[in-house]
């Protein structure tokens, strides 16, 4: 009877055993698939954070890059810059209207042809002159520096590219631009501004 009892309580001791051991051996599998997830799930996190914040970057300029170089810069020779002046037409807001987020910009020579109106000339002119001047330096327009050689329209000619609108109202001027391939304003009516697009 003893005998049966030991083997009995003997048995059960060994089943217990055996569970409990398959217990721990489930859990150590279980946490150790878990803890395996877990680093996996925290890499891939990782790598689409990183992926994310390369995309950000690099889009981020590749748009700036792209509206950089989508900008227009609007070239005003002497004559166009006299607009304002003479027949009180605003060419910047104009221009604007026209050609959304465009930069202005001269050449160096312009200066020396407006002051050259306004010291040899009178009237009109010479008030234009002095406005136009005074718009250069308000509006900041960038002041394209050449070798002075030649003519404003020569050298408008020679420094405006396919990013470049030239304003002027000098008819020879329009035709070479346009040859060219360069987009022109021009004034129409003495009221507004027009362009003509090659």
């Amino acid at each position: 009877m003893a005998t049966s009892i030991f083997i009995t309580t003997l048995f059960f001791s060994e089943q217990l055993s055996r569970r409990r051991n398959f217990f721990v051996y489930a859990g150590v599998y279980f946490f150790k698939n878990l803890f395996h997830n877990y680093l996996e799930f925290f890499y891939q996190s990782v790598q689409f954070l990183f992926l994310i914040l390369f995309l950000h970057t690099h889009l981020n300029y590749v748009l700036i890059s792209c509206f950089v170089m989508s900008r227009k810069t609007i070239i005003f020779d002497t004559n166009f810059l006299l607009i304002p002046g003479i027949f009180h037409v605003d060419i910047f807001s104009e221009a604007e209207r026209l050609i959304p987020s465009a930069t202005f910009a001269i050449i160096d020579k312009t200066l020396n042809e407006l002051d050259g109106i306004i010291a040899t000339q009178r009237g009109k002119d010479v008030r234009a002159a002095i406005l136009a001047k005074s718009l250069i330096k308000a509006k900041a327009l960038k002041i394209i520096q050449t070798d002075k050689q030649s003519s404003v329209d020569d050298l408008t000619l020679r420094y405006s590219d396919q990013n470049s609108v030239v304003g002027t109202q000098d008819l020879e001027l329009r035709k070479k631009l346009i040859n060219k391939g360069i987009t022109v304003l021009v004034l129409r009516n003495k009221t507004h501004l027009a362009q003509i697009i090659t």
